[in-house]
C-alpha cells in the first residue's frame, strides 16, 4: 500500500467538502480516490471516512490512522536521511521534487540541459501534492531540489526561473471593492478576504490556471468556481460584471484596455 498517498487524501479529506474535491485538490481521479479509501478500510477493517455527511469528515478511526500515518512517514524520512551518507550513489544522484503542475513539457527543456551538462549524475523526479510538504522534505535532506513556489527557508538558496504577474479583478459588488482605486496593494488579507469567493476561473487545461489552483490550495484557501472560460479575456469581462473575482494574467494588452474601460466606471 503507498502509505504516503493514503495519507495525503486522508489529510486533503479534512479540508474539502466532497470526495471530488479531493481529487481535484490531488490530480487524481474520483473512482481512484474512492477506490484507495474503500481498499484501506478493508485492510483495516475500520470505517475511515463519513461520506454520508456534508461536507465529508474522517471517522475517530480515520484521524487515528491519519495520525499514525504522520509518524511512519516521518520515521521513514529520518531513516533515509540518517542512511543517505553512506548510499553508495549518493554523489551521483540528484533528487527533484515537483508539484503535478509541473509535470509537462515545461519539464523536459530543464531536464535535457541536466543531462547534457551532467552526464554522469541520475536525476530522480519525485511528484509530490503541495508546497508545503516540499519543505519538510527539503529540511529532512529526503530532496535535493524543488521546483515549485518559491520557498524561504533558513540555509536553503531559492532562485526564480521566471516570474507569472497576475492581477485579481474584483467586481463592484465585492466586500474589497473601494470606488476610484484602481489598484490594490497585494497582501495576506487580501487572500484571506478571498476564502469561499465565487471565482470565474479558467479551464482546467489552463497551466495558468493550475497555478493558481495550487497557489490558494498552500494558503489553504477555498474558492468557489461557478464557471469556466477559455481565455483571460471572457474571465475578466464575467468578474468585471459581477459573477464573482478572477484571476488573470496581466501579459495580455487586450485585457488592459478592457480595464482601462471599466474596472473605474
Amino acid at each position: 500500500m503507498n502509505y504516503q498517498l493514503l495519507y495525503q487524501i486522508l489529510s486533503t479529506i479534512n479540508q474539502s467538502r466532497t470526495i471530488s474535491q479531493v481529487a481535484n485538490q490531488l490530480y487524481l481521479s474520483q473512482p481512484y480516490i474512492s477506490q484507495v479509501i474503500s481498499k484501506s478500510e478493508k485492510k483495516y477493517q475500520v470505517k475511515l471516512v463519513n461520506r454520508s455527511s456534508l461536507p465529508i469528515e474522517l471517522t475517530k478511526a480515520g484521524k487515528q490512522l491519519l495520525e499514525d500515518l504522520e509518524k511512519l512517514i516521518n520515521d521513514q524520512v529520518i531513516l533515509q536521511q540518517n542512511l543517505s551518507p553512506y548510499r553508495l550513489d549518493s554523489n551521483n544522484n540528484i533528487r527533484i521534487a515537483l508539484t503535478p503542475i509541473w509535470i509537462s513539457n515545461l519539464v523536459s527543456p530543464v531536464l535535457k540541459e541536466l543531462q547534457q551538462e551532467f552526464p554522469k549524475t541520475n536525476f530522480e523526479i519525485r511528484q509530490i501534492f503541495t508546497s508545503n510538504e516540499s519543505k519538510k522534505m527539503l529540511e529532512t535532506r529526503s530532496i535535493d531540489i524543488f521546483w515549485g513556489s518559491m520557498l524561504y527557508i533558513d540555509h536553503f538558496l531559492s532562485r526564480p526561473l521566471y516570474r507569472s504577474q497576475a492581477c485579481i479583478i474584483i467586481p463592484k459588488n465585492h466586500s474589497l471593492y473601494q470606488s476610484g482605486v484602481r489598484e490594490l496593494p497585494f497582501s495576506r488579507n487580501i487572500v484571506t478576504a478571498l476564502n469561499h469567493n465565487k471565482i470565474i476561473s479558467l479551464t482546467k487545461n489552463s497551466v495558468f490556471q493550475s497555478i493558481i489552483d495550487h497557489y490558494f490550495e498552500d494558503e489553504k484557501i477555498s474558492l468557489d468556481k461557478i464557471m469556466e472560460v477559455n481565455s483571460y479575456i471572457g474571465a475578466a469581462s464575467l468578474a468585471i460584471q459581477g459573477l464573482g473575482i478572477s484571476i488573470v494574467s496581466t501579459l495580455s494588452q487586450v485585457l488592459s484596455t478592457i480595464l482601462s474601460n471599466f474596472i473605474l466606471k
